[in-house]
């Protein structure tokens, strides 16, 4: 689900004389990912109901593709199955970040082109910047990378206008977090129980045996 789309065309102005600089290579990088008619079908069927570990099945190549955001790990793989959405739009839309968000979550062009707002929300003045992006390519992934994206100092993104039809992935960040410590705390319970019923570590204080679990 998107904060709300409409027909329009988007500016920047600055109070600021230098408008902020765009790093290409903190914004976007290009992955392969393949997109099945089954696993188009769960992705567009949103977040509303818990997927199915048959649907989740069907994610697995999809999530396997976006190497970018989970560089390897099978727990984020497992996390980006369960809160990644499939969404098209036409040329001049124009998307917005939701209303408990600071600025928008994380897409990934599938086919299109986009136009994207980006600013700076710890200044005090307004300065922001207008880029183009392409298929193939991530937008707002500072958003799921980083435990403090404002933090970065980066300019983040605030709106998106489709250029061209477009077909994108988003992974909705509050939903992908909340998801993600779910699954750390369940797979701590599986490892704690583990080791209270192995001899060896078994008479340690949880505490200890906290330490060692690799979470």
């Amino acid at each position: 689900m998107t904060g709300g789309s409409k027909k329009s065309s988007i500016s920047v102005t600055s109070n600021n004389e230098s408008m902020l600089v765009f790093n290409k290579d903190i914004y976007k990088s290009h992955d392969a990912i393949i997109i099945t008619d089954e696993a188009r079908k769960v992705m567009s069927k949103g977040l509303d109901e818990e997927r199915t570990e048959k649907e989740l099945r069907a994610l697995r190549d999809v999530v396997a593709g976006m190497k970018l955001i989970h560089k390897g790990m099978q727990i984020i793989q497992e996390s980006l199955c369960r809160v990644i959405t499939y969404e098209r739009h036409s040329a001049e839309e124009v998307l917005y970040r939701q209303p408990w968000e600071q600025f928008m979550s994380c897409y990934y062009i599938l086919s299109g082109t986009v136009r994207m707002l980006y600013e700076q929300p710890t200044m005090n003045v307004r300065c922001g910047l207008i880029h183009q992006h392409f298929t193939g390519e991530y937008i707002g992934s500072l958003a799921l990378i980083e435990d403090d994206p404002i933090g970065t100092g980066a300019p983040l993104p605030m709106r998106m206008v489709i250029v061209d039809a477009c077909e994108l992935l988003r992974i909705d960040q509050r939903q992908f977090k909340l998801t993600l410590e779910a699954i750390q705390e369940r797979h701590k319970k599986k490892k704690i129980e583990f080791m209270n019923n192995t001899s060896v570590v078994k008479s340690l204080p949880e505490a200890d045996m906290l330490r060692i679990i690799p979470l």
